[in-house]
């Protein structure tokens, strides 16, 4: 009559991630659109790891503290961010 609980964790990293809806595609290419120095859109191309939770995550292509827009329009001033 004896038991026990037990949690196992198998591995932990760090990882940049960002909302899956930012991570566009076009064909085999994966972009995102990050604001620009200044004050614009780029488009910049990424390489994606996994994805879960409703995050991607970003192998390459970006660095941490970039401003990724959730839903760029042309013209836009950048409004939706991440």
């Amino acid at each position: 009559d004896m038991t026990a609980n037990v949690t196992i964790r198998t591995a932990e990293r760090e990882a940049l991630v960002v909302p899956n809806p930012t991570v566009q595609r076009e064909g085999a290419e994966r972009f995102v659109w990050v604001e620009g120095p200044d004050g614009g859109l780029d488009r910049r191309s990424v390489t994606v790891g996994t994805r879960d939770a409703g995050v991607t995550e970003i192998r390459s292509g970006l660095a941490a503290g970039e401003r990724v827009l959730l839903d760029p329009q042309p013209g836009s001033t950048g409004a939706d961010r991440t």
